[in-house]
C-alpha cells in the first residue's frame, strides 16, 4: 500500500452531502467506490468524500498512480488485458446510470473524474477517441461505461444513455453543450471512418433533438473539407432521424447537388427520410437551384427533384427545358420527360400503371392434432438418434487423444424424453414458438438427428405449420431474437437452415404444388413466427448460397410477397433508404434485383431507379436492372434515346443492351450514333450490336483511312502499362486481297486500341480487319502478341542463383523455428523444404501484364488451334499464382474459331483444379454455346476436332507434284505413305518442282495435327466416361453423325458398349463396328430409328448375364474396352444407407498423400479449395450434366503439398456451386445418397476404393497418426 494511502486509511470520513443526495443514491455511490477497498483499504471512503462533498481532489492524481485501479473499480470497457471470465459488471454502477438524473451535476462530474482517473492508470489501455482534448478525455470513459455491459462491444448489448445526461456532465465541467457535436459525434476521426460506426453512438438517445438544437455545430461538420467525412456526418444524421430545418436543410440540399458523388447520395437519403412537409420545403430549394444554380447543380437537381416530387415535377421540368442551355442538364431532363412520354404512349392516358393484383394467401390454423401414429414415429426417430449419437460418441472417445476428450465415454441422451415430449407438444400449439423456446438448439451430432428427421418426414409427411415448428424446436429455424438490435431480416436470428428449406420443398412437391411465398409467410405467422423469416430466406440469405430462389418457386409465387412487403427490398436496393453497410451488401443487392425481376412488370415507384442503374456505370448492377425492365413497355425507345447521352459509359451500355434485345428497329439510330462517336468503348459496343442485329459491318471498313486514323491516334503517348510492348518487332503482314503490306502504324494502332478497350474479347471491327489479312501472317501476328504478353507476365523475379540464395535464407529461418518449436515440426524434412522454397522463388514473377490484357484480343481474332497448347501449359503452370491472367486467357480463347479451343474451355470448365478458373471457363463455354444456339453438350459434340482426318481415318497432304497419305492406325499412331504406297517416317522437304514455303506450311500444319490428335484422345475419353456416369442420352441420329461418324471418336465408340432406348425402355445393347453397322453380343445386327435414345452402357443398367456376355464378346474380338463398363464391383444402397449423406466405409484407411494425389488426378479428380492455413481436405469431380459434384474427403494436406500419411474419411455428393458461392469443405451441403444416380454412386465408390487399395489399409489409430482432431 502506498505511504499516502496508509496515512489516510485510518482516518474516519464523514460526509457533508451539500447537494442533498438521497440515501439510496449515496449507498449506490458508496458501494460502487468501495470496490477498490479490496485492493486498497480505505481508498473507497476517500473517493466517496471527494465525489459527494468535492473535497480532496488531489486523490485523483494519487489514483492515477495505481496501475490496478481500473481492475479494482471494474472500469472494464475496451480493456484488452482481461478475458470474459474475469469480467463482472459493477451492479451499483449500473443503477447509478439508471438514476443518473438524481445526481447533482457537480457530483456526477466528480464521479466521472474518478472513473477516468482509474482508467488512465492502466499501463495498456485502449484509447478509442485519441483526438479528444485532454480536458474532455473523460467523455470517452463516461459514455462507454454508461453504454457498455461487456468488455468487448456488440451493438445488440448496449445500454441506452440519454444525451441530456452527457450534456449535464459537460456543463458541470464548464464546457459548452455543443461540444458533444464537434468533439465526438461529428468530429473527424484521424485514424478510421469505422469510428463513426461505434455501438456507443447508437446507444445514445435523444440525438435527433440535440442536433436540431445545435444547428451551428452541425453546419460546421457538414462543411468539413473531406468528402468522406461529410458523407459520414450525413449518414449519422439520417440514422438518428434528425429533422432538418432552416440553414441545416439548405446546407444539406447544397450537398445533395454538390460535386462529390458519395456526399450527394448520403444527402439524398437524408432528404428522402424527412417528413412530407420537410420534403416539400426541400423540393422548393431544389427547384430554385434547378433555375439559378451552376451547371453541375442544375444537372444533379433534376434527379433529386424527381425523387422528392415524382411525376409532379414533370410540368416544371418541361418549362425548365425551354430555358436550359447545358447539354448535360437537357439530357437529364429529357430522360425523365421521355420516360413519362413513352409510358403514356404505350399505356394510354393513364400512363404506366402497376396493374398487379396480389392474391390472397392461404390461411392456416394455429393449432393442430398429431395422430398417435405420427407421435409414436417421431418419438422412435428421436430414440434412434439418441442410440446412434451415444454409439458415435463412444467410438470417438475410444479413438481420440485423451487431451482432446470432452465429458465422459458414456454420454447422456442428447434429446431427453422430457424435451422430446415438449417438441411434440410444441408442434401442436404456438405457445412454445411464441415464447422463443428452442428445445434443442445445440444438440450433439446434429447430422444424425437431421437424417432421422428426414426419414421420419419421408414416411409421415406433416402439415406445413407443424413442420415449421419442428424445425424451430430442433434449432433449424432461428428464434428471431436480435438481442437489442433492430428487427432487421438481415439478422442471422431469422435464418432458416437448409434442412428446413428441403422439407418445405418436399412438402410443396407432395402436398401443395401451388405454394407461394405469401402462403409460406401466412404459415410462419400461424406457427408463431412471422413474415420476416421469409424475407431473410429470399433476400438476405447470402452466406454460402447467393441463389435468391432456394425453394425453386415460379415467379408468380415470389413477387406478390414482396409487392405486399416492400420495405426491406427497397432498403437492399437503396431506394429511399441507404443500403445496409455490411460485408455482404453486393449479394444482398443481387438478390433484391433478382426478386424484382420476377414481377410481371416493375412497380412504378422503382422504375426511375431501375432506369438509372440499367444505363449506369456499375457493371454489376447494370445487367441486373436491365433484367428487371424486360417487360417495361416501349423500353427500346428509351434505350435509343440514351445513345445521345453525354456519358460514354451510358452510350456504350445502351448500344450493348439494344444488341442483346435484338432490337432491329434500333439499327439506324445506332448507325447514326456510331458515325458521331469519338470514343473507342462506345464504338466497340455499337459495332458489336450492329453485328448482332444482322447489319453489314463491312460498310464501316475503310482501309484507306486506317493509316490516317492510326497516325492521329498514335500522337498520344503510349500508356505506361503498354510501354513494354516491342512495337519495333511487329511482324510484317499483308492484306489478302491485294497483297499490299498493312502499314506498321496500323498494326501499332490496333494494339493500342485493343489495350484501351481492356477486354481480351475482340470487337467486330477488329475481327473484320484481321480477317482481311493473310491467314498465315495474321496467325504469326497473333502468336507474336500472345508470346510477348506471356513473356512480360512471367518475367522471373530471381535468377536461378538468386532463387537459391533466397531459398537458403528462408530455410535458415525455418530451421530456427524447428529448433525453437520442435513439437510443431515433427515431419520436417530439410531437403524437401529447401526444394519447396526454391520452386516458390523460381515461380515468383517480377510483375504482371494483366493491365494490358486487352491486347489478347489480337490473338483471339487472328489465331487458330496452334495457340491452344500454349494456353493449356500456362493454365497448368500458373493456375495457383496468376488467377486474373488465366481468366483473361480463357476469355481470349472463347473467340478463337477452332474446335480445339472450345474443347479446352469445356475441359477446364468441367475438371480444372482451381475453382475460380473452372467457373470462368464454364461461363464462357455457356456463352459460346449461346452464341451458336447450342446447349453445352451439343457444342461439345459438334466441335470435336478431327485433326484433319476424314471419316475413314485418312488425310491427304498435297505437295502439288506429290501427294502423301496419312493413315490413323488402330492404336491412334500415325502412318505416312508416299505416292508409291511406301511407308515413310516423316514428311520430306520440298523438291525442286515444289513451292518450298508452301511445303513448310503443310509440314507445320501436320505437326499441329498430331498435337491436336493427342488432345482429342485425352479430352474425349474423359467425356465419354463422364457420360456413362451421368447416364447422358443422345438422339441416335445425332450420336451417329457427331460421335460414331467422327474419324477419332468413332473409334472410341467401337470400344464401348451402348444401350438403345425407345419409350424409356431398353430395346437393345450394341457395339458399333468399323463399317458403321451396329451389332449385339450375339453378333446380330441392330437397327435403330433416328429418335431412339443412345446411352453408354453400365453393369447397373444391364443384367449380370448380359454384362458377362459382353465381356466375352469383347474378349473374343480382342477389343480393348475404352474403360470398364462391366466387371467392377457394384455398390448398392442397402438397409438404411440410403438415408445417409456420405459413405464412410473407408474412413481410417491410411495412404501416402502423394499416392492419393496421383490416383485422384488419374481418375479425374481435382484438389479442393484451400482453407485456413493453406490446408485442403477434399478431391472432387464435377458432373455438369447432373449438376453434381462427387467429393472424396480425407484428413488433409497443406500447400505447398507435403509427403505425409493421410487417412480417407468419406465419399459424398453435393450440388455444383453457383458463381460466387463458397466451395470450402465446411460449406458443402451433402446430398442424401438415395438422390444420387446409381451409376455415378457405384463408379465413385470404386474410385475411393481404388484410393484405399493404394494404401496400407485401415488403422484403428488413424486419427493419432494423421494428427486429426
Amino acid at each position: 500500500m502506498p505511504d499516502w494511502l496508509s496515512r489516510l486509511a485510518g482516518r474516519s470520513v464523514s460526509l457533508e452531502n451539500p447537494t442533498g443526495l438521497s440515501k439510496d443514491v449515496l449507498k449506490l455511490l458508496r458501494d460502487d467506490l468501495a470496490l477498490i477497498n479490496r485492493k486498497h483499504k480505505g481508498l473507497g471512503q476517500i473517493l466517496l468524500k471527494y465525489v459527494v462533498d468535492g473535497e480532496g481532489d488531489e486523490v485523483l492524481l494519487k489514483l492515477r498512480g495505481l496501475p490496478d485501479a481500473a481492475k479494482a473499480l471494474r472500469v472494464w470497457f475496451r480493456t484488452h488485458n482481461i478475458d470474459d471470465t474475469q469480467y463482472k459488471v459493477s451492479n451499483p454502477r449500473k443503477e447509478i446510470f439508471e438514476k443518473i438524473d438524481r445526481l447533482d451535476p457537480a457530483v456526477l462530474y466528480r464521479w466521472i473524474q474518478v472513473l477516468h482517473a482509474a482508467w488512465s492508470a492502466q499501463p495498456n489501455k485502449t484509447v478509442l477517441w485519441p483526438h479528444l482534448p485532454q480536458d474532455v478525455e473523460w467523455l470517452e470513459v463516461f459514455i462507454c461505461e454508461g453504454t457498455t455491459k461487456e468488455p468487448f462491444w456488440h451493438a445488440h448489448r448496449m445500454i441506452p444513455m440519454r444525451v441530456a445526461d452527457i450534456v449535464t456532465a459537460l456543463e458541470a465541467g464548464e464546457h459548452p453543450s455543443g461540444a458533444l457535436v464537434h468533439l465526438i459525434l461529428l468530429d473527424e476521426a484521424p485514424y478510421s471512418y469505422s469510428y463513426h460506426e461505434q455501438p456507443a453512438f447508437k446507444a445514445i438517445t435523444g440525438l435527433a433533438e440535440y442536433f436540431a438544437s445545435h444547428p451551428k455545430e452541425v453546419i460546421n461538420a457538414l462543411k468539413h473539407p473531406k468528402a468522406q467525412h461529410r458523407a459520414h456526418v450525413l449518414k449519422f444524421l439520417h440514422e438518428q432521424k434528425t429533422r432538418l430545418e432552416g440553414e441545416v436543410l439548405s446546407e444539406v440540399v447544397n450537398l445533395a447537388l454538390g460535386s462529390a458523388k458519395m456526399v450527394r447520395e448520403a444527402a439524398g437519403y437524408l432528404l428522402l427520410g424527412q417528413s412530407e412537409e420537410t420534403q416539400k420545403e426541400a423540393a422548393g430549394l431544389v427547384r430554385a437551384k434547378a433555375e439559378d444554380g451552376g451547371a453541375a447543380e442544375r444537372t444533379h437537381s433534376i434527379g433529386l427533384l424527381y425523387q422528392l416530387e415524382g411525376e409532379g415535377c414533370l410540368p416544371f421540368l418541361a418549362e425548365l427545358r425551354e430555358e436550359e442551355k447545358s447539354k448535360k442538364t437537357l439530357t437529364e431532363i429529357d430522360r425523365y420527360l421521355q420516360m413519362e412520354a413513352v409510358a403514356t404512349e404505350e399505356g394510354g392516358e393513364g400512363g404506366y400503371e402497376d396493374c398487379l393484383e396480389v392474391p390472397e394467401p392461404n390461411e392456416y390454423p394455429s393449432e393442430y392434432e398429431l395422430s398417435p401414429e405420427i407421435e409414436h414415429a417421431l418419438l422412435e426417430a428421436f430414440e434412434r438418434f439418441n442410440a446412434k449419437a451415444i454409439e458415435e460418441h463412444a467410438k470417438w472417445w475410444d479413438r481420440a487423444d485423451s487431451r482432446f476428450r470432452r465429458g465422459s465415454r458414456k454420454m447422456s441422451p442428447p434429446a431427453s424424453s422430457r424435451k422430446v415430449k415438449k417438441v411434440v407438444q410444441g408442434m401442436k400449439t404456438p405457445e412454445l414458438v411464441k415464447d422463443r423456446k428452442c428445445l434443442l438448439p445445440y444438440v450433439e451430432y446434429p447430422g444424425i438427428l437431421y437424417r432421422e428427421l428426414c426419414d421420419f418426414l419421408d414416411r409421415h409427411p406433416l402439415d406445413l405449420v407443424p413442420l415449421i415448428r419442428l424445425g424451430f424446436c430442433v434449432g433449424l429455424v432461428g428464434d428471431g431474437n436480435t438481442e437489442g438490435d433492430s428487427p432487421s431480416p438481415f439478422h442471422h436470428s431469422f435464418g432458416i437452415r437448409q434442412e428446413v428449406q428441403d422439407w418445405i420443398t418436399e412438402y410443396r412437391q407432395r402436398q401443395a404444388p401451388d405454394l407461394s411465398l405469401l402462403d409460406l409467410g401466412s404459415a410462419f405467422s400461424a406457427a408463431g413466427l412471422g413474415e420476416t423469416w421469409i424475407t431473410r430466406l429470399y433476400l438476405a440469405e447470402y452466406y454460402h448460397r447467393p441463389n435468391f430462389n432456394p425453394l425453386n418457386l415460379s415467379d408468380d409465387a415470389i413477387w406478390p410477397f414482396f409487392y405486399k412487403n416492400p420495405l426491406h427490398l427497397e432498403q437492399a436496393l437503396g431506394i429511399r433508404e441507404e443500403p445496409s453497410n455490411f460485408y455482404w451488401i453486393n449479394e444482398l443487392k443481387k438478390n433484391a434485383y433478382q426478386i424484382l425481376a420476377t414481377f410481371p412488370r416493375p412497380p412504378k415507384k422503382y422504375t426511375a431507379h431501375l432506369w438509372e442503374q440499367a444505363l449506369g456505370t456499375s457493371k454489376t448492377e447494370r445487367p441486373l436492372a436491365q433484367a428487371c425492365l424486360k417487360d417495361y413497355p416501349g423500353k427500346e425507345k428509351l434505350i435509343i434515346n440514351a445513345l445521345e447521352d453525354g456519358r460514354k459509359d451510358v452510350r456504350a451500355s445502351a448500344a450493348a443492351w439494344l444488341g442483346e434485345l435484338k432490337a432491329t428497329e434500333a439499327a439506324p439510330a445506332i448507325t447514326k450514333a456510331l458515325k458521331k462517336e469519338k470514343h473507342d468503348e462506345p464504338k466497340a459496343a455499337m459495332m458489336e450490336s450492329l453485328e448482332g442485329l444482322g447489319e453489314d459491318i463491312d460498310k464501316f471498313l475503310n482501309r484507306k483511312k486506317l493509316k490516317e486514323e492510326a497516325e492521329k491516334g498514335l500522337k498520344k503517348e503510349i500508356h505506361k502499362d503498354l510501354a513494354w510492348f516491342p512495337f519495333d518487332r511487329l511482324p510484317e503482314v499483308h492484306w489478302e486481297k491485294n497483297r499490299q503490306q498493312v502499314p506498321p502504324e496500323v498494326l501499332k494502332w490496333f494494339v493500342v486500341q485493343c489495350f484501351r478497350l481492356k477486354s481480351p474479347e475482340p470487337g467486330p471491327l477488329h475481327r473484320r480487319y484481321f480477317a482481311l489479312m493473310r491467314l498465315d501472317e495474321r496467325k504469326t501476328l497473333g502468336k507474336f502478341v500472345l508470346d510477348g504478353w506471356l513473356t512480360q507476365d512471367t518475367l522471373p523475379r530471381y535468377t536461378h542463383e538468386e532463387a537459391e540464395q533466397e531459398a537458403e535464407k528462408q530455410l535458415a529461418q525455418t530451421k530456427q523455428q524447428v529448433k525453437q518449436f520442435p513439437q510443431y515440426y515433427q515431419d520436417f524434412d530439410e531437403d524437401q523444404t529447401r526444394n519447396a522454397y526454391l520452386n516458390h522463388c523460381l515461380n515468383e514473377c517480377l510483375g504482371s501484364a494483366n493491365a494490358s490484357k486487352g491486347i489478347l484480343a489480337i490473338p483471339a481474332a487472328c489465331c487458330g488451334g496452334e495457340i491452344v497448347p500454349i494456353v493449356d501449359r500456362y493454365l497448368k503452370q500458373w493456375y495457383g499464382y496468376r488467377m486474373a491472367q488465366c481468366k483473361a486467357l480463357i476469355q481470349m480463347l472463347s473467340w478463337v474459331n477452332h474446335p480445339l479451343a472450345i474443347q479446352l474451355i469445356l475441359s477446364v470448365g468441367t475438371r480444372f483444379r482451381t475453382k475460380g478458373i473452372q467457373k470462368e471457363a464454364a461461363k464462357y463455354a455457356d456463352l459460346i454455346a449461346e452464341r451458336n444456339e447450342w446447349t453445352r453438350d451439343e457444342m461439345a459434340d459438334r466441335t470435336i476436332p478431327t485433326a484433319g482426318f476424314e471419316r475413314d481415318g485418312t488425310q491427304v497432304i498435297d505437295y502439288g507434284q506429290r501427294q502423301f497419305t496419312v493413315k490413323m492406325q488402330e492404336d491412334f499412331s500415325i502412318q505416312i505413305e508416299n505416292p508409291d504406297g511406301k511407308i515413310v517416317k516423316a514428311l520430306p522437304n520440298a523438291n525442286k518442282l515444289e513451292d518450298e514455303e508452301e511445303v513448310k506450311a503443310l509440314k507445320k500444319d501436320f505437326t499441329a495435327s498430331k498435337k491436336e490428335l493427342k488432345q482429342v484422345l485425352k479430352f474425349q475419353k474423359e467425356r465419354l466416361y463422364e457420360a456413362m456416369c451421368a447416364q447422358r442420352r443422345w438422339r441416335y441420329e445425332d450420336w451417329d453423325l457427331y460421335l460414331n461418324g467422327h474419324p477419332i471418336v468413332g473409334r472410341f465408340c467401337q470400344r464401348i458398349v451402348w444401350l438403345a432406348y425407345r419409350d424409356n425402355e431398353i430395346i437393345a445393347s450394341f457395339r458399333p463396328l468399323g463399317d458403321g453397322s451396329l451389332t449385339d453380343f450375339d453378333d446380330e445386327e441392330v437397327t435403330l430409328e433416328p429418335d431412339d435414345l443412345i446411352q453408354v452402357a453400365h453393369q447397373a443398367s444391364l443384367s449380370m448375364k448380359d454384362g458377362e456376355k459382353w465381356q466375352e464378346s469383347l474378349k473374343d474380338y480382342e477389343v480393348d474396352p475404352l474403360f470398364e463398363q462391366f466387371g467392377r464391383k457394384q455398390f448398392t444402397l442397402e438397409g438404411e444407407l440410403g438415408k445417409e449423406a456420405s459413405i464412410s466405409e473407408f474412413e481410417g484407411h491410411l495412404v501416402n498423400s502423394f499416392k492419393l494425389r496421383g490416383r485422384a488426378n488419374r481418375l479425374g479428380y481435382t484438389r479442393g479449395q484451400a482453407e485456413d492455413g493453406g490446408w485442403f481436405y477434399t478431391y472432387s469431380k464435377n458432373f455438369a450434366g447432373l449438376n453434381l459434384q462427387a467429393v472424396i474427403e480425407f484428413t488433409g494436406n497443406v500447400l505447398p503439398e507435403e509427403d505425409r500419411t493421410v487417412a480417407l474419411r468419406s465419399l459424398y455428393f453435393t450440388s455444383l456451386k453457383n458463381d460466387g458461392e463458397d466451395d470450402f469443405a465446411y460449406a458443402h451441403r451433402q446430398l442424401r445418397l438415395s438422390k444420387v444416380p446409381e451409376v455415378l454412386l457405384s463408379e465413385s465408390w470404386n474410385d475411393i476404393k481404388q484410393m484405399a487399395d493404394d494404401g496400407s489399409g485401415f488403422d484403428a489409430e488413424w486419427e493419432k497418426k494423421c494428427g486429426w482432431r
